[in-house]
């Protein structure tokens, strides 16, 4: 039997290190995107110069993380180990919801949870989501509930609960991607709706003036 000396032992186990290292697969990192001006989906008029605060977003635990999320299974959750997102969704979710509601209303004036008073700042949007993930079925799920907060009274002024579905033409990871952003813009909509209703609420001239 051939004994290989010291020398030789450490060149092996460098080899070895070597080796598992090159195969390693290399990470991905992925983005969410907020509608383009320039998108088929023109400003309303009805929400021109309307000033609103972005405030409180919240997302589930499981999606405090920097890996993609799926399920394989009504009670499997998977963790895209080499597949991340480029910065938490706490962070991202909230800014693209703001210029998805930028783009939709047609105003400058959309913010970010500002701590201050701010002229005409009449509206804010509190949102809670439940749900955000590609489901076993090859389809985004994004079920949530945005509250309309007077600020002016500090009350909610309205509450919606909704689920939106969008079907993913893939299981890799930039279409999931693209999926969950359609998701996002179309709970935007909803959100600009009920902001440009509360907008010509308050603009409609009370009876008997």
């Amino acid at each position: 039997m051939t004994r290989l000396s010291p020398a030789s032992l450490i060149l092996a186990a460098l080899t070895l290190a070597v080796a598992g290292c090159s195969s390693t697969p290399a990470t991905h990192f992925y983005s969410l995107a907020s509608i383009a001006p320039d998108a088929p989906e023109s400003p309303r008029p009805a929400g021109q110069g309307l000033a609103v605060a972005v405030g409180t977003v919240t997302l589930p635990a499981y999606l405090d993380r920097p890996q993609v999320v799926t399920r394989p299974g009504v009670y499997a959750v998977h963790l895209a180990e080499f597949d991340r997102w480029s910065e938490p969704l706490q962070d991202m979710v909230p800014r693209v919801i703001a210029e998805n509601l930028s783009v939709l209303l047609g105003s400058d004036q959309i913010y970010l949870s500002p701590r201050r008073r701010l002229p005409g700042l009449a509206h804010q949007i509190d949102i809670a989501i439940d749900r955000f993930d590609l489901d076993d079925q090859d389809r985004v799920v994004l079920a949530a509930r945005w509250d309309l907060v007077e600020r002016s009274r500090d009350e909610v002024a309205s509450s919606r609960r909704i689920t939106i579905i969008e079907p993913a033409a893939d299981r890799s990871y930039e279409t999931i991607a693209a999926a969950m952003s359609k998701a996002l813009a179309l709970l935007s909509r909803d959100i600009a709706d009920g902001l440009q209703a509360a907008a010509a609420t308050r603009a409609k001239p009370a009876r008997g003036s």
